[in-house]
């Protein structure tokens, strides 16, 4: 049996240990992030899958993000096969002008989108086009099940979805957030009646900027 005091406490080693999320990042701007909820009677699994800005990497990628009792502790958080890149963004050199969008495969139209960069808070021009292209291309900036099933131990049910949440930052522990005692619950019961509360919800990319 799965006891959500057990779960708390892992959480917060795992936030400790910074395999959570941190959309704090310096390097990785988070524009979007998906929170999905695995168990059965005696495991639990948590998967961040986040629409991303790394421009040290592909500018525009995906990264699932995993915290559970099902994972070694080497294996918690991200881990290089957990990477992908749904799409490409590219500017000109001088980061004026944005040239082309591509989103798995297929070809955007930059005037198709309603492109508003705020450059004082956030500098980089993809980063604008990223949030962008939430309106219409969200779903598919998302690492799909095809590509992050392997991820998921068989048996595990999925029990919860969450695009709105409160996450913790450097100086709140998941245990002293208003979602994660909840979520804890219904891991560890598996009630789909338990209400998760969302009031203090900061999962947005706004609640982060400026760095």
């Amino acid at each position: 049996m799965l006891d959500e005091q057990l779960i708390l406490a892992d959480l917060d080693r795992a936030h400790k240990n910074y395999y959570l999320p941190c959309f704090g990042n310096m390097n990785i701007d988070y524009v979007a992030s998906r929170l999905v909820g695995f168990r059965d009677e005696t495991r639990w699994l948590l998967m961040f899958n986040s629409i991303v800005w790394w421009p040290s990497a592909e500018g525009l990628a995906t990264l699932v993000e995993l915290v559970g009792n099902t994972l070694p502790a080497n294996q918690q958080g991200y881990q290089d096969d957990r990477y992908f890149v749904p799409g490409e963004v590219i500017t000109e050199e001088d980061d004026q002008v944005v040239e082309s969008i591509v989103v798995r495969g297929r070809k955007v139209a930059v005037d198709s989108l309603t492109i508003t960069p705020n450059l004082q808070i956030q500098p980089e021009r993809g980063f604008w086009v990223c949030v962008a292209l939430l309106d219409g291309y969200k779903e598919q900036l998302f690492a799909q099940p095809e590509e992050y099933q392997r991820f998921v131990p068989a048996g595990l049910e999925k029990i919860i979805t969450l695009d709105e949440w409160q996450h913790p930052d450097f100086d709140l522990f998941p245990s002293h957030t208003t979602t994660f005692p909840a979520l804890a619950r219904r891991l560890a019961s598996g009630d789909p009646s338990i209400t998760i509360p969302t009031h203090l919800a900061n999962s947005h990319w706004s609640h982060w900027y400026p760095k």
